[in-house]
């Protein structure tokens, strides 16, 4: 063996003494902060292990049931009559009287006006209207064939003002029930003629109407 080849051996053992002498060195124990480091990891999760093994915490259920919402009273509003109200002729100017009527077709005349008779027909028409009127307007009317129709009062002068007794009675009867009753009474008609009478104005007092000496229709001045 020459000199060269011990030489060549030689630096192949060293550089193998040396590798591994290095490589042990590299392989360190873990230092004091790796450690702390390590126990506070093993800290944090024996914390999360510890809270992991807790009893769970009770979140309340959100209610399946639908919110009721406050539900205001309906009310009941009362239906609109589909029936023509009937509309009446008192308290309508004349010529608004006189319109009505024929809308509805049927006869219209003025049997007295601001107290005073007028001279009418005698003849008969059921259903006509014979108006009583003041001041132009419609105070009161009779239907002929049926009841006649006044304006509202009060119903003390009502009882006071009616003296339907007197219907059918003789003009005699008629002045002696009058007198008895203590009201003044006169004739406005006789036969369909119209009586003179006086403009003054008594409240209570009856004008007669009389056919065939019956009274058949009256009036009170109120």
């Amino acid at each position: 063996m020459n000199k060269n080849t011990i030489i060549a051996v030689a630096a192949i053992l060293l550089i193998v003494a040396i590798f591994f002498i290095i490589k042990p060195s590299q392989t360190k124990a873990p230092s004091e902060s790796e450690e702390v480091v390590t126990e506070n990891l093993q800290g944090e999760n024996g914390t999360t292990q510890e809270l992991e093994e807790s009893e769970p915490v009770a979140i309340p259920e959100e209610s399946t049931e639908p919110t009721k919402t406050p539900v205001e009273p309906e009310v009941t509003k009362p239906e609109a009559s589909t029936e023509p109200e009937e509309k009446d002729y008192v308290g309508l100017a004349v010529p608004d009287a006189l319109n009505l009527a024929e809308s509805r077709g049927v006869m219209f005349r003025i049997v007295e006006a601001d107290g005073m008779s007028l001279p009418t027909t005698r003849d008969y028409r059921p259903g006509r209207i014979n108006a009583e009127t003041e001041n132009g307007v419609v105070i009161g009317y009779t239907v002929e064939g049926s009841e006649m129709a006044e304006p509202e009062e009060d119903e003390t002068l009502e009882e006071t003002n009616s003296h339907d007794a007197i219907i059918g009675m003789t003009l005699a009867e008629a002045q002696a029930y009058a007198e008895e009753k203590e009201v003044e009474f006169r004739v406005g008609t006789v036969d369909g003629e119209p009586r003179a009478l006086t403009m003054d104005y008594r409240p209570g007092r009856i004008t007669a109407e009389i056919a065939n000496d019956v009274v058949v229709s009256y009036t009170v001045e109120q």
